[in-house]
């Protein structure tokens, strides 16, 4: 039973079927019409037997920002196994089906929020960013202070709330610049915009005199709750308007949620930080596709740490596993296979750990004495670790 990929109605139909069944989710004419849109716009596999599915997943092609480098990054999603077929390793055939699709289709990173970390590392993914969770009485938010001037409390600006769709003409290129000040994220196509709206996403924005938007969030609404998925803004007059809209829910609601992708503790939200529950979770995990591209186009803080071997493993990916040199010396990078993953290197490592180290999360020397990875020549690797990314990269869509 090979993987194949499903492009009927019928087929289309069984997997949104599996999914509601595998994620116990409602069958209701707005969640289907918002799935199937949804997988429209990327790749749907599975695997069937007898006219039934086994297991599906789904991939979509999009752009991320890292750091400010821009790479094309397959987003995995919708990855399930129906109940009686679960231990057979189809939901790992899908993945390596996806993932030699990803390369052939020239794709760099990979994304996933899993299920399981242990079986996306065994197929390379590391857990490579985090967010945070916060939970809020509204009654303990800070209200905004009196602004000083005259002129300042006079600037005419409005808070607004509705659907996504009444504002994404303001939001979408309000968040692709303020993304370009975030060190990681999404660069959302129109379709996607799309999804969040059909998914219930609502807006809360602040508007300037001139009717220009200088923040928002955007949140879903729970039983006596809101869930605020984003939060921008682009100086205080907006974010302490933004917190007054959240402070008036008080009387409606009993809490607010708060998903961060930012490392910054926002106790200062409330009157009595004490009240504030929050947690940090793992999140994304993400995989190199292609290694050398990833390597060329890292934002390497300095290109003079000289030269360094790499012993890397990829079992799933012939093109990544070897043995490589990376040079940087006078401004400029140079990464080739020189050799097998077996022989002798300065750091060895599987590839599920580039994205963690090289997104920030923790540090070479942390790695090696968790021994996730080897290191025979610390200097070159100490010289390596102060021209990564000292802060983690950031990502807040979820698949």
């Amino acid at each position: 039973m090979a993987p194949k990929k499903l492009t009927t109605i019928e087929d289309l139909d069984r997997f949104y079927q599996l999914f509601c069944q595998v994620f116990k989710k409602e069958d209701t004419a707005q969640f289907r019409k918002s799935f199937l849109e949804m997988h429209a716009n990327g790749t749907v596999l599975g695997i069937t037997k007898n006219s039934q599915l086994l297991s599906g997943l789904a991939w979509w092609r999009f752009e991320v920002s890292f750091q400010g480098v821009s790479y094309k990054m397959g987003a995995v999603g919708s990855v399930m196994t129906a109940p009686f077929a679960r231990g057979q390793g189809s939901a790992t055939q899908l993945l390596q089906a996806a993932l030699a699709q990803m390369a052939e289709a020239g794709v760099t990173l990979s994304y996933l929020d899993p299920f399981s970390h242990a079986f996306y590392r065994r197929l390379g993914y590391g857990a490579a960013i985090k967010r945070l969770y916060y939970t809020i009485d509204p009654a303990q938010l800070q209200l905004p202070t009196p602004l000083v001037s005259r002129s300042q409390q006079a600037t005419g600006g409005s808070l607004q709330t509705g659907p996504l769709s009444r504002y994404l003409d303001k939001v979408a290129p309000f968040y692709a610049q303020q993304l370009t000040h975030k060190s990681g994220g999404l660069l959302r196509p129109q379709w996607w915009w799309g999804h969040l709206h059909a998914v219930g996403t609502k807006v809360g924005c602040y508007l300037n005199a001139q009717q220009q938007l200088e923040g928002y969030f955007l949140y879903q609404e729970l039983k006596e709750s809101w869930v605020v998925k984003e939060w921008l803004v682009t100086n205080i007059i907006a974010e302490k308007n933004l917190l007054q809209l959240l402070h008036a829910q008080k009387q409606s609601l009993n809490q607010l949620i708060f998903e961060s992708d930012e490392t910054l503790y926002r106790g200062q939200l409330l009157n009595e930080p004490l009240a504030l529950s929050a947690q940090v979770k793992s999140f994304m995990m993400v995989r190199i596709i292609n290694l050398r591209d990833f390597i060329l186009h890292y934002p390497f803080k300095k290109l003079d740490f000289g030269e360094l071997s790499l012993a890397v493993t990829d079992p799933q990916l012939p093109q990544n596993d070897g043995l490589w040199r990376l040079c940087a010396k006078n401004g400029c990078v140079s990464f080739k296979k020189c050799g097998s993953a077996a022989q002798a290197a300065d750091i060895s490592l599987p590839i599920a750990e580039f994205g963690p180290l090289f997104g920030g999360q923790y540090s070479l020397e942390w790695a090696a004495f968790q021994q996730k990875i080897s290191v025979s020549a610390p200097y070159q690797a100490a010289k390596l670790q102060t021209v990564l990314l000292a802060s983690p990269v950031s990502f807040n869509d979820d698949f």
